[in-house]
């Protein structure tokens, strides 16, 4: 006598199921993580303009004015106006007519862990055009 089984045993079916779970899951896990990453890098890219918008304020106040920079109010300070950045930053004096600024935009994503992005670059009284010297921009 010879059997002939036609069809899927339930073992089989249950096999696939658990397969197909897993897959499942691992789309949904990497569809949040993709989600996750896109964000933060929209948030860089907001943060970096924020720096380089206040870095070309102080470019364009040192171009227009012919004062000496501490007439132009480049001090060291934070800037909190722009949720959810906060910007940082720290003058310092190498040369007389040099102003080395080194700024930070800090915001916390969604999961309440802080990122800062930062940019490091010098003015001079001297530089007609271009004032910028030297320019180092990274995050973390």
């Amino acid at each position: 006598m010879r059997f002939r089984y036609e069809g899927f045993t339930l073992i089989e079916v249950q096999v696939s199921i658990v397969v197909m779970s897993i897959a499942i899951f691992a789309l949904i896990n990497m569809q949040t993580f993709i989600e996750q990453r896109g964000e933060l890098a929209i948030q860089e890219v907001e943060a970096f303009h924020l720096i380089e918008d206040k870095l070309e304020i102080w470019r364009a106040s040192r171009i227009a004015s012919s004062t000496h920079f501490d007439a132009l109010g480049i001090t060291t300070g934070e800037d909190t106006s722009f949720p959810p950045f906060h910007l940082v930053w720290q003058i310092n004096e190498p040369f007389l007519s040099v102003k080395e600024i080194i700024i930070s935009a800090q915001w916390l994503d969604r999961k309440g862990q802080t990122h800062t992005v930062s940019a490091r670059t010098m003015l001079s009284v001297y530089a007609d055009h271009e004032a910028d010297l030297t320019s180092d921009f990274g995050y973390h």
